[in-house]
């Protein structure tokens, strides 16, 4: 039995309706976490994929931020210090501090050996701020480079969070922690999956073809509203799950009566029928003929033994 501190996220059930914004169209894991840590440690967190880093633009950040994000070149500066914090290879957290004085951090997120992405936080002074009060010609806040003295200057320096380098390592650490729980969610996709969920639904019910597999409880494994689950399963295959399933069964079936000698009644139980004339039903319903006409049909070449049966 696990212990409170052997928590995954991918453990978590999240709400699959918001009463504000009507049925969920999807539960990110990521806005979930970020969430929790932002009311934890006071500070942003942001997801972003290898390569890729938006500006901070919007009120979560520090005036500073936004204030650098409006300038043309401080904007560019920004984009290139956050992908420098970027270990290509998903091995490394690193930790910088850029040329506004802010300190930043990202944490890889890796799963079975690719890469998803990078926990982004930050953006906070690291034991001490640099002054404001006299910018003078080399300040890098937009418009403010010909600037001598705190006359019209926003202050924005001053208003940005101060943390101790202790606490801001501590942060780091739990961020770490918790990339790893992020990185366990079938909610966040690898590069080129389409939506994860349902990629592991699929590999999960390949896996193993002949359980009893339903469709409330797959939703419920992989944290989703059974109608969203649903939905998604049709688009991402296709087919509904009965006909997915059926298909499967119907492939393994084929196969055990072209190249085996076992009877039919046990190809449809091995196959994760239920019933011969269920079997029977979905096998002609595919193939366009009975169990026992496809053998016939097969056994010539493959396997006479099994003629007959």
């Amino acid at each position: 039995m696990r212990g409170s501190s052997d928590f995954r996220l991918s453990d978590a059930r999240f709400p699959a309706q918001d009463a504000r914004h009507g049925p969920a169209m999807r539960n990110d894991p990521v806005e979930q976490i970020a969430s929790a840590y932002t009311a934890a440690t006071g500070l942003v967190l942001r997801f972003q994929k290898p390569g890729q880093f938006s500006l901070c633009e919007d009120a979560r950040y520090p005036a500073l931020c936004r204030l650098m994000a409006s300038g043309q070149q401080t904007s560019e500066q920004c984009r290139k210090a956050h992908l420098a914090l970027q270990d290509p290879e998903g091995a490394r957290t690193l930790t910088k501090t850029c040329f506004a004085g802010l300190t930043s951090s990202a944490v890889p997120v890796v799963r079975d050996g690719g890469l998803l992405g990078y926990l982004h936080t930050g953006h906070v002074y690291v034991d001490r701020k640099p002054g404001c009060e006299r910018p003078g010609p080399g300040c890098l806040l937009p418009g403010r480079r010909k600037t001598r003295t705190s006359a019209g200057c926003p202050g924005v320096c001053r208003q940005t969070r101060e943390m101790e380098p202790a606490r801001y390592r501590g942060a780091v650490d739990l961020l770490g922690i918790l990339g790893r729980n992020v990185a366990e969610s079938p909610l966040l996709a690898l590069p080129g999956s389409s939506f994860p969920a349902i990629d592991r639904a699929v590999e999960a019910i390949r896996a193993d073809a002949t359980r009893k597999w339903t469709l409330r409880a797959l939703a419920r494994q992989f944290g989703m509203h059974p109608g969203y689950f649903s939905q998604k399963f049709h688009q991402h295959t296709g087919r509904t799950l009965t006909a997915f399933l059926a298909g499967l069964r119907v492939d393994r079936a084929r196969h055990l009566l072209a190249f085996t000698a076992l009877p039919v009644s046990e190809v449809a139980f091995a196959c994760g029928f239920r019933s011969l004339s269920q079997f029977n039903r979905t096998f002609r319903a595919l193939t366009g003929r009975p169990p026992r006409a496809f053998r016939e049909s097969r056994t010539g070449a493959g396997n006479p033994e099994a003629a007959g049966r």
